[in-house]
């Protein structure tokens, strides 16, 4: 074996060479830029093209020379830069062992690897634009690559043992706060190993939390980030610009407990009442769900709400769009202000024969369709204080006592009742004077 240089126009690639896939010899990108950075750090391995004396193949070595060939293509290094190779003088066949060996042999940097020595450059004092130039990679591969080799200890040492799938790894990346790194990992360990899924380990550290969403969607998030929040991005999220974490939950709650607080006094304002009282959840039904009987429908602009212990109810839904619903505390307070108000139709609408107090005969039990009836019921709701059950009830008895005295009275009216009645009192006397003359 000799080595040397050559120019990129003396070599070619050698159809003994074992990689074969495109894709993979074709992924240079990287490659080139260290080239540029580093020059060839390694020698080509080739060996004289058959059937020509100045042309070598490249057997071991092949993306290192599509990389030179690209640069020099592209202008980025000169068409006579020196390419180191090393010239194998052997039999075919032990030119594809030699290419299947060097091939088969070489092991890539394990993923911590790679992440700590990322690590360490930055470190030492590249930035990571600098880096990803170095390297020939984006940017973003700089930052994820500096997020897992910065990971909390305990995180990392399982990563390097591998006890920690990438998928986890990559869980743990999503926040580059070691506390709570620390506190997931702690707490998922305790768990049984089929408990720390990626979604669960993401889950804990509120990655995209559901109600941190929520409240971020009704504060806003411009308002949010105004008053001093911060939103830590999730550097593995794929193509979601929202995901991530929203870092001050107290802050948070108390931009949407102050947006709340400001929405119940324009609605107190709005429908003139200073003391209107809110309930945090709508009244709740028998069988679970909100109890819809006790519901009043919200008033359109210009009208007010009915009389009543009328309550409110805020909520926030997923869309961050808040909601006031208005209902009666109970059933009590809804039937109370359904009596009064059926109370003030009534005595809106009596005629002036209920304002003198004189009502015509027989209008308590009548059927007259000139409202007679009507009045004696509103006169009996208003003196006795009855519900409208009561006023049935008393019709009733009423009708019953009419009915009786009518009866009474017929018989006492009636001729064959006086003679049956002066029979007896005859019948009695007789018995008496009988009686008086046996004692």
């Amino acid at each position: 074996m000799t080595s040397m240089t050559l120019s990129i126009d003396q070599l070619r690639l050698s159809p003994l060479n074992v990689r074969t896939n495109e894709s993979d010899a074709s992924a240079t990108t990287a490659l080139e830029a260290s080239i540029l950075a580093e020059g060839v750090l390694q020698s080509l391995s080739v060996h004289p093209m058959r059937g020509s004396v100045k042309l070598y193949g490249v057997f071991a070595g092949g993306r290192r020379y599509r990389s030179i060939r690209r640069l020099v293509d592209r202008g980025d290094l000169p068409r006579d830069f020196p390419v180191p190779v090393i010239v194998n003088e052997a039999a075919d066949v032990e030119i594809v062992a030699r290419s299947l060996s060097e091939n088969m042999l070489r092991r890539n940097l394990r993923s911590y690897e790679t992440c700590a020595a990322i690590v360490r450059e930055r470190n030492l004092g590249h930035t990571p634009e600098q880096i990803a130039a170095r390297h020939g990679q984006e940017l973003t591969w700089v930052n994820r690559a500096l997020r897992l080799g910065d990971l909390a200890k305990p995180v990392f040492e399982a990563f390097a043992a591998g006890r920690l799938s990438d998928e986890q790894v990559r869980a743990f990346g999503a926040t580059g706060d070691h506390e709570r790194q620390l506190a997931a990992f702690e707490a998922l360990s305790a768990g049984p190993e089929h408990a720390r899924t990626p979604a669960a380990i993401r889950a804990w550290l509120r990655v995209d939390d559901r109600e941190a969403g929520r409240l971020l969607r009704f504060v806003g998030r411009d308002a949010y980030l105004a008053a001093g929040g911060s939103i830590e991005r999730d550097l593995f999220a794929e193509g979601e610009d929202e995901s991530g974490i929203v870092t001050n939950d107290k802050l948070l709650r108390q931009l949407a407990d102050e947006k709340v607080a400001n929405l119940r006094e324009d609605t107190r304002a709005r429908f003139g009442r200073p003391e209107m009282r809110f309930i945090s959840r709508k009244p709740e039904g028998t069988y679970g769900g909100p109890d819809w009987i006790l519901h009043v429908n919200t008033p359109a602009e210009g009208e007010q709400l009915p009389d009543g212990d009328v309550v409110a109810c805020v909520e926030i839904p997923e869309n961050g769009d808040a909601e006031v619903s208005f209902w009666w505390p109970d059933r009590k307070a809804m039937l109370a202000a359904t009596r009064k108000d059926s109370k003030d139709k009534e005595q809106r609408s009596a005629p002036s024969t209920r304002s003198a107090g004189r009502l015509r005969a027989g209008s308590a039990i009548g059927q007259q369709c000139d409202g007679a009836r009507q009045e004696a019921d509103a006169l009996i709701k208003e003196e006795a204080g009855l519900t409208a059950e009561g006023v049935q009830v008393m019709r009733s008895i009423r009708r019953a006592i009419l009915r009786g005295a009518i009866v009474q009275d017929a018989r006492a009216a009636s001729p064959s009742s006086r003679s049956a009645s002066a029979g007896s009192t005859r019948r009695g006397s007789r018995s008496w004077s009988a009686a008086s003359r046996r004692r």
